[in-house]
């Protein structure tokens, strides 16, 4: 049954889906061999989806679309908190859940807590200069009583997914095959086009294992192979 109904979720949602539905009930079997409910967890005889790596993310003719749509988006929250995604690399969950309180704004540093950063530790987040000019403007509007950078009205009390924006974004720039992850992996990229060392980039996106930064931000990049070409031409 659950092979079942992985391979039908596959079909009509994708991998992705149907790799976080065969996850879901594993943990839940596990959870359930933990308090005796049951004896065996069936999902690890059926077969793991394979999810195709995805490595997508703004190209040098594309960002001024990107940003020239963004700066169409008619609410401003939305506007900010897209660029911040570019300019942090952060993943959306912290973005919709930052705290003024974790912010040092004198400092220009951003102090994720452990308990909302996927890798179970405090990762602090060097803020530039365009992302403190955006979070500095908020502070100056922001409600004493509202612990949320980027307030929403729902039951959380911030907002959960730029969903519609990101849907406009992608009409405005007519960059159709972007995605709000994507966001989190320019930073990387670029930095890994301007040469910067594979150590620093894995800092910067949070990766707990380097071998994750080196697999997502291969020095197989079209820039740093043409600059290295050119190099070695004009070398005696």
């Amino acid at each position: 049954m659950i092979a079942e109904l992985v391979t039908t979720v596959q079909a009509e949602n994708g991998a992705s889906a149907a790799h976080k539905i065969r996850a879901l009930l594993s943990k839940m079997f596990n959870i359930a061999i933990k308090h005796e409910w049951v004896e065996y967890n069936p999902v690890t005889g059926t077969d793991r989806p394979k999810i195709a790596s995805r490595d997508r993310y703004l190209r040098p003719d594309e960002i001024a679309k990107f940003f020239d749509a963004v700066d169409q988006l008619q609410r401003e929250t939305s506007r900010d908190f897209i660029r911040l995604a570019v300019y942090t690399g952060a993943r959306r969950g912290n973005l919709c859940e930052m705290e003024w309180q974790e912010l040092d704004l004198n400092r220009g540093v951003w102090a994720i807590p452990k308990e909302k950063f996927k890798g179970k530790r405090v990762y602090t987040v060097p803020l530039i200069p365009q992302a403190l000019e955006i979070l500095r403007r908020r502070k100056q509007d922001a409600l004493s009583d509202v612990p949320w950078v980027f307030p929403g009205g729902g039951k959380t009390g911030h907002i959960i997914d730029p969903k519609e924006a990101m849907k406009r974004v992608k009409k405005l720039s007519g960059i159709e095959d972007l995605r709000f992850h994507d966001l989190r992996r320019i930073l990387g990229a670029w930095q890994n086009n301007g040469g910067t060392p594979t150590r620093l980039i894995q800092g910067t996106m949070g990766h707990a294992n380097i071998a994750t930064t080196a697999t997502s931000y291969s020095p197989n990049e079209v820039e740093p192979i043409r600059r290295s070409r050119c190099r070695r031409q004009l070398m005696p």
